[in-house]
């Protein structure tokens, strides 16, 4: 491809592929400018966008949309090339319905080594001129400057000239977790760009967590992706009802609650929430970010938070050989996505064996890859022992936290016969306070007055003194 002068070899597809990649994605689009010459398109629609793309950048310094690319050729072919204008026509709407999918690094990387490959070839000739001149202290500049371009514009954070910048970037905008308890914890909530992972046992509800946080989420207007590699789309829908309609998951199944549970989602979900769900083991990193891409082209859906159920299920971009080291970059590239598409992310995840007889589950209980530990932002940890499960109760542990307060222990409740809301409370709270919120007045009155039979009992036997 080196030896080529233009993209002609590598077909229309490819050529269409490229173009459409510098308009959805601004830093692939900024180091072609540097490198790319609209000769390089061998279709004349493609040229010309092109040529529009990186006129609009000049004069703005910013990238426009497809949509003004296409207004502003129209106006500038003013009739003059009817076939032209109906193959740029063509082409904006093939790129709204087809997304790049897993071609997008493949495009990237090829298109930016070709167009790099080229300016070298330039100043390799221009340095020969200079050597025949003798202007031999131009070599270095020209050289560095070929070498330079394509290149990432980010040259890292100057720390003497970027002091309002750290200020500017250390002023949080966390999104309320929906339990303001944990809020208060963190900071205020969960953050963008970060991954927080729950971990429990099997059955011990880190899927429950993962839905109250979602359906919080959809409340306060969020835009919510939900993906679920382990339990049905339409399970996960209920779940959600649940929260939303106060019902049972049971109740919310049934025939003539549909009516109520519409009314709720109506008043209650401010947000949008998608659910997809993918069978185990089929879905990657990158098939999770071409799933965006379809949603943000075809339903105008962009995501303020993805949701993850759970990694462990993902199939792995590479094999790395051990699967603990699979896992592993499963972590590392959910939180690259997060970063990628300025989202919250949040996982579930499952302790190993010794997690099932633990009164408080630990990092220590990471299943398979503890090294998933150090990825991670914020864990949450959510135990709920036989008897916890009897009394609707359990503990969130903040196991780990870049967000806020950590090694802390958080009671909540969860009653799933009532439905799927779990309350959180303050850490310490009693005994006493925790019955009235899962069991009600009455059962608190039994336990009191078993408490004062067992104490007159204790007295009779003690000889009445109380002792």
């Amino acid at each position: 491809m080196s030896e080529l002068k233009s993209f002609e070899q590598m077909g229309r597809g490819y050529q269409e592929k490229v173009l459409q990649a510098m308009f959805e994605d601004a830093q692939y689009a900024e180091m072609m400018t540097d490198v790319l010459e609209p000769s390089y398109f061998t279709f004349t629609h493609l040229q010309r966008l092109a040529e529009v793309f990186l006129e609009y950048r000049n004069r703005y310094r910013t990238f426009p949309s497809i949509e003004v690319a296409y207004l502003q050729l129209q106006q500038e072919d003013d009739g003059r090339d009817p076939g032209m204008m109906a193959m740029a026509a063509g082409f904006v709407v093939k790129m709204k319905e087809t997304p790049l999918n897993g071609d997008r690094p493949f495009v990237h990387e090829s298109s930016l080594e070709f167009c790099k490959t080229q300016k070298l070839i330039q100043a390799i000739g221009k340095l020969l001129e200079q050597v025949e001149g003798k202007r031999f202290d131009q070599l270095d500049r020209t050289l560095r400057e070929a070498l330079d371009k394509g290149s990432a514009r980010d040259h890292g954070h100057d720390y003497a000239e970027e002091i309002e910048v750290r200020a500017e970037k250390s002023v949080r905008e966390p999104i309320p977790t929906g339990w303001p308890v944990l809020d208060k914890h963190l900071g205020g909530g969960w953050e963008r760009k970060t991954i927080t992972t729950f971990i429990a046992p099997t059955g011990a509800g880190k899927s429950m967590a993962l839905v109250n946080a979602s359906a919080a989420l959809v409340a306060q207007g969020y835009n919510v992706l939900y993906v679920t590699l382990e339990m049905a789309d339409y399970k996960i829908g209920l779940r959600h009802d649940s929260w939303f309609s106060g019902l049972s998951i049971d109740d919310s199944s049934k025939v003539e609650n549909r009516d109520k549970i519409r009314e709720a989602i109506s008043e209650r979900a401010k947000g949008k929430l998608i659910i997809k769900e993918w069978p185990t083991k089929r879905a990657t990193v990158e098939t999770i970010r071409s799933h965006v891409q379809r949603l943000a082209q075809t339903k105008n859906f962009v995501p303020d938070a993805i949701l993850v159920d759970y990694p462990d299920l993902m199939k792995a971009a590479r094999s790395y050989g051990e699967k603990r080291h699979e896992l592993e970059g499963n972590y590392e590239e959910l939180r690259g996505l997060a970063q990628e598409l300025n989202c919250v992310m949040i996982v579930a995840d499952q302790t190993n064996r010794s997690g099932l007889d633990e009164e408080l589950v630990t990092i220590s209980n990471i299943a398979e890859a503890y090294a998933k530990a150090t990825v991670c932002d914020l864990i949450i940890t959510v135990t709920r022992t036989t008897e916890d499960k009897m009394d609707g109760t359990g503990k969130f542990y903040i196991a780990k936290s870049r967000l806020g307060s950590d090694g802390i222990v958080l009671p909540f409740t969860l009653k799933t016969s009532h439905n799927v809301r779990i309350d959180v409370m303050d850490s310490g709270t009693d005994a006493i306070t925790m019955m009235m919120k899962t069991k009600g007045p009455e059962a608190m009155n039994n336990f009191l007055k078993n408490r004062i039979d067992d104490i007159e009992a204790k007295k009779k036997a003690n000889g009445g003194n109380g002792k």
